[in-house]
């Protein structure tokens, strides 16, 4: 291999490795994102619940933005050896790099898997937080209403338990 083809094979594992920084700057961004609304979630501030929202939508089409940017670089240069766009994926395409470069690409991929499991874990326990907290409200409501479960009875002044009805309800909702 000439010493041009060395370099030209240097600039593209260079560029591949600026891709992941990218990504994973990106993707920390949405991790930051996450967090601080799954800490509004728990506070209720909705306030800070709408803003992160917005944060969220911006962070998570910026990390989108620079994955597709990652594959396309990687589709090309399996295109330029003359295989598919498509294969090999970034993981085994780090896995037949020459071994200067391979150890420092394989960190960058290992964390990048990594803050894409934190994505997927901060999403489902906010979307769990959330849920809880609108089946609270579900269930306050049915309470106001006279809606009881089986399990929970309310009481009349006296300590007896009301039939149901209108008797059982929390609130009064005839005008």
């Amino acid at each position: 291999m000439s010493e041009g083809d060395v370099m030209r094979l240097t600039e593209v594992y260079d560029r591949l490795r600026e891709l992941l920084d990218v990504e994973l700057s990106r993707y920390g961004e949405l991790n930051e994102a996450l967090e601080k609304k799954q800490r509004a979630i728990v506070a209720g501030d909705l306030e800070v619940i709408r803003e992160c929202l917005g944060r969220e939508s911006v962070c998570t089409k910026r990390a989108l933005a620079a994955a597709e940017a990652r594959t396309r670089f990687i589709a090309e240069m399996n295109v330029h050896r003359g295989r598919r766009a498509d294969e090999p994926a970034l993981g085994k395409f780090i896995d037949e790099s020459p071994p200067p470069h391979r150890d420092r690409l394989q960190a960058r991929h290992r964390k990048l898997r990594e803050s894409l499991e934190t994505v997927v874990r901060l999403n489902r326990e906010n979307r769990r937080l959330l849920a809880v907290g609108l089946e609270c409200v579900r269930g306050m409501i049915r309470l106001i209403l006279g809606e009881t479960d089986d399990e929970a009875e309310l009481y009349d002044v006296t300590g007896a338990a009301p039939t149901g009805g209108a008797k059982s309800r929390i609130l009064n909702c005839r005008v």
